[in-house]
């Protein structure tokens, strides 16, 4: 199968997308490197911990520091292989504490260690639609503004969110944007198609083999091992439980912000999403809010307001978000955001309370250490041990000794 990038899919981030090219100027750029690993804070994953929370790299290399920082030169990602991560994206935490991680750009996902040692599960730089074990596989994931493979970007545009979630037997789910598929990845790297007909975009619901996304975007997973998925194209909530049979489980198909039950309500530029310990869904709109779904299927808005862009912290519709891609939860229920275009981490409440906990508002470089700190342009997050990773220019940063 041929696959190919929808044409609609830039069309709703457009003025998301515009917005963070102003911003560049703001935010920086140029820069040589640093690179290391890190290792998860011991506790608990809800266990409080003493030590003052801190920004440090897990893994892969950061090209782009206070230090570094030229506005004149935007092209911050190194070119072809130079780094070991290239454009991270989706990020989810495996049973034994690795990281799974989806390389966009080289087509590849990788399984991250806690030391932060990157290895390649599956994937090998090349697009296709190919099932196999490790470098015999293949994706067709989104990235910075088409499908490619064999190089690392060479512009800071952002980088699409594609979604992964881990069950409770470690095998992975990715959200194959491009063939519009979701795949399943073995802990040993087996690859196969676990729901998806194959034969090009649409919207079809029933068993695996003859049900149809249109670019799902992310995944979430709960305690009975079912997916839920972000299908943009569709602007729908679907769900597959673990034998592949695929339903929709909120969203009317139309474009718009609309609360309401099931397929009552109404969705807009989804990007990612995330589940708590109760089965409550979170997922972000590109446009620039932030809804919850009971499991009931009931649709509220948590925090932001759809075509309201900005960084202000507040409650509710008072708050801003300026294109909020990646979203994780804590086991107190606490929702974080990655708000790419505002280059900061926000913190939700259950009572819709919104604040920056991480990152500078438009600045564009890693700045380790103490918050707030800095933290580029972040896309993914996964939350693990009081630590919050979070996928960034070409290297996964940790939040440290969160509460």
């Amino acid at each position: 199968m041929t696959s190919q990038f929808p044409r609609f899919f830039a069309k709703p981030k457009l003025l998301a997308v515009l917005t963070l090219t102003l911003l560049l100027a703001a935010c920086g750029g140029g820069g040589g490197g640093s690179s290391g690993g890190g290792t998860p804070p011991s506790g608990g994953g809800g266990t409080p911990v003493s030590a003052a929370p801190t920004l440090s790299l897990f893994a892969g290399t950061i090209g782009q520091t206070a230090a570094t920082a030229n506005s004149s030169q935007q092209n911050v990602i190194a070119n072809n292989y130079t780094t070991t991560l290239c454009a991270p994206s989706g990020l989810a935490v495996t049973p034994s504490g690795n990281l799974i991680v989806i390389d966009p750009q080289r087509q590849v996902v990788y399984n991250v260690t806690p030391s932060g040692g990157v290895q390649t599960l599956a994937g090998d730089d090349y697009i296709g639609v190919n099932n196999g074990t490790g470098t015999q596989a293949s994706f067709a994931f989104a990235s910075v503004s088409g499908l490619y493979a064999n190089s690392c970007a060479t512009s800071m545009s952002p980088i699409q969110l594609n979604g992964v979630a881990v069950d409770s037997q470690g095998n992975s789910y990715v959200a194959d944007s491009g063939n519009f598929l979701i795949r399943k990845i073995t802990p040993g790297g087996v690859v196969s198609t676990f729901a998806g007909g194959g034969m090009g975009a649409g919207y079809v619901d029933g068993p695996a083999a003859s049900a149809r996304f249109y670019f799902p975007t992310a995944i979430a997973i709960d305690a009975q091992d079912n997916l839920f998925v972000t299908d943009l194209g569709n602007n729908r909530i679907r769900k597959i439980t673990p034998d592949g049979t695929v339903s929709t489980f909120a969203g009317s198909g139309t474009s718009a912000n609309v609360d309401g039950t099931g397929t009552a309500a109404s969705f807009m530029n989804l990007d990612g999403i995330a589940i708590d310990s109760t089965g409550n869904l979170y997922v972000t709109q590109y446009v620039g809010n932030i809804r919850k779904i009971t499991p009931a299927g009931v649709v509220t808005t948590l925090a932001g307001t759809a075509g309201v862009t900005g960084g202000a912290d507040g409650t509710g519709p008072a708050a801003q978000f300026n294109a909020p891609q990646g979203i994780a939860v804590d086991p107190a229920g606490n929702v974080f955001v990655a708000d790419t275009g505002d280059c900061t981490i926000r913190k939700i409440t259950q009572a819709g309370v919104v604040t920056t906990i991480a990152g500078t508002q438009e600045q564009f470089y890693f700045t380790p250490g103490a918050l707030p700190g800095g933290v580029g342009m972040p896309i993914g997050l996964a939350w693990h041990n009081n630590t919050l990773y979070v996928s960034t220019l070409e290297a996964i940063i940790a939040i440290n000794n969160l509460p």
